[in-house]
C-alpha cells in the first residue's frame, strides 16, 4: 500500500489550486484530512 500526504496542510498559496476560495485558515485542516490520510 502506498500513501501519499504532504508535510504540511496550511499553505496559503494552496487557496485556488486545493482548498476552495475564501475558505476559512482555521478549517484548513479538516478539509486536507478529507483527502489525505495523513500529514507529517
Amino acid at each position: 500500500m502506498i500513501h501519499i500526504a504532504t508535510s504540511g496542510y496550511s499553505y496559503p498559496d494552496w487557496v485556488g489550486p486545493f482548498y476552495p476560495q475564501k475558505h476559512p485558515r482555521g478549517k484548513m485542516l479538516e478539509y486536507y484530512a478529507e483527502n489525505f490520510g495523513f500529514t507529517e
